[in-house]
């Protein structure tokens, strides 16, 4: 049996785990009253109340080896391969807790696959894991073709302010600047997996206009993938208007939009929305 195991910044509740058949494990945030486990201790929409009311912002933690370790050593007691999709190693050290565990195991059916994503592109890539391994794939077969599918995901978004990528540290001071200019909306990007600002628009329209030329200049549609939406907060309705925008300017037919969660949402915060798909 092959075992994929993915982390909480794929936004993958466990409700959906269960039908896809894979774990999560879950990663922490950090708010300085106490520590939350997202989708355990606290959903999504209360993390962004929470996340609004904040005075100081929080910040999330990597797994360690030991919490990968009880998975990796039920799978060889089983006899099972292990598949883990990770978050991005250049934005979290949770892939390397990954990499350390399995030596931790002392178990060589364990294949790890840094995702160099978040959000919905880490999902895409877990949810074209699960698609491999239905085909009758094998858990190193699944890995290697991961591992070049996730040079061919593009994962465009569009966030409120870049205050919060700045404040966590994913971003420089100097390209923060542009967020705190009036009704600028900052176009980013995840691109060798890390987050990269790419344009700037004028209010919330302009800035979907700009996602969709984004779009328009690597628009090689790889077909066997879905289109993934994503949208930060509590209200899903400007995910929902750039997602029919999308559907109606590319004429996709197979597309889904989804929650991002505390653990990419602490560093983005709330009004963003992303697109992901895969090119040929």
């Amino acid at each position: 049996m092959i075992k994929i195991l993915t982390d909480s910044a794929a936004d993958i509740s466990f409700a959906e785990a269960k039908i896809l058949g894979i774990d999560i494990l879950p990663l922490k945030i950090v708010f300085p009253d106490r520590v939350y486990s997202q989708d355990i201790d606290i959903t999504i929409a209360e993390f962004y109340q929470k996340l609004s009311t904040a005075e100081k912002l929080p910040s999330t933690s990597q797994a360690n080896p030991g919490d990968y370790l009880p998975f990796f050593t039920a799978a060889k007691e089983a006899g099972d391969s292990v598949l883990v999709i990770a978050l991005s190693g250049e934005l979290s050290g949770t892939m390397q807790s990954a990499v350390l565990a399995k030596e931790m195991a002392g178990y060589e059916d364990i294949h790890i696959v840094d995702s160099r994503q978040a959000v919905v592109g880490q999902r895409l890539l877990v949810e074209y894991g699960v698609k491999l391994r239905k085909e009758g794939k094998s858990a190193g077969e699944i890995a290697a073709i991961l591992l070049e599918a996730r040079h061919r995901v593009a994962l465009w978004g569009m966030v409120d302010t870049l205050k919060y990528l700045h404040k966590g540290g994913r971003l420089s001071t100097s390209a923060a600047m542009v967020g705190t200019m009036l009704h600028v909306k900052p176009i980013i990007a995840v691109q060798d997996g890390v987050i990269v600002l790419l344009d700037k628009a004028r209010g919330a329209k302009g800035g979907m206009k700009s996602l969709l030329r984004m779009i328009d200049g690597k628009k090689d549609f790889d077909p066997t993938v879905p289109i993934y939406f994503g949208y930060s907060g509590a209200d899903d309705q400007m995910g929902r208007t750039f997602q029919a925008m999308a559907e109606e300017e590319f004429a996709f037919t197979a597309t889904s939009l989804h929650p991002i969660g505390s653990v990419v949402g602490a560093h983005i915060g709330p009004g963003a929305i992303a697109i992901a798909y895969l090119v040929k």
